[in-house]
């Protein structure tokens, strides 16, 4: 899981981001992802 406040976006990503190429989801099968993280 990524937490907004927790992030450092570069300039090359930010390039990249700005593309498109990607879907961003929230709270998608959270029930399934959560047990993944490891804190």
């Amino acid at each position: 899981m990524l937490f907004p406040k927790d992030i450092k976006v570069s300039k090359s990503m930010k390039k990249f981001l700005k593309k498109q190429l990607y879907e961003v989801t929230f709270d998608m099968c959270f029930e399934h992802v959560s047990p993944c993280v490891q804190n």
